[in-house]
């Protein structure tokens, strides 16, 4: 049996049906209200979707520049730390001081 056949079938055998709605008109009335519904609750949701991800999204941006401004300040600390004439001062306040003498030994 082909499928058209057999929607010619289930369509004979539901128009031969007694229902409630006296024509297949009604019957696309309410399948078209349904899918208007369907659509909504769907556009719905994904509008509410997108708001969340978009409020994620803000919080996501908002922590990379808290973290670029930390590694920034980090950067600086160690710049700090490393310039030539502050490591001097602190090798001297350690009690080191240059070498008087370099001596190679070779094996």
């Amino acid at each position: 049996m082909k499928v058209g056949e057999k929607v010619t079938r289930a369509f004979r055998a539901l128009s031969g049906l007694k229902v409630a709605w006296s024509s297949l008109g009604n019957v696309l009335m309410v399948v078209l209200i349904l899918v208007v519904i369907g659509l909504a609750v769907v556009r719905l949701y994904v509008s509410s979707r997108i708001v969340i991800e978009a409020r994620r999204l803000q919080g996501m941006r908002d922590e990379v520049n808290d973290l670029r401004e930390s590694n920034h300040a980090i950067e600086m600390e160690i710049a700090r730390h490393t310039y030539g004439p502050d490591l001097l001062r602190q090798a001297g306040e350690l009690g080191l001081k240059p070498a008087e003498q370099i001596v190679v030994v070779e094996p």
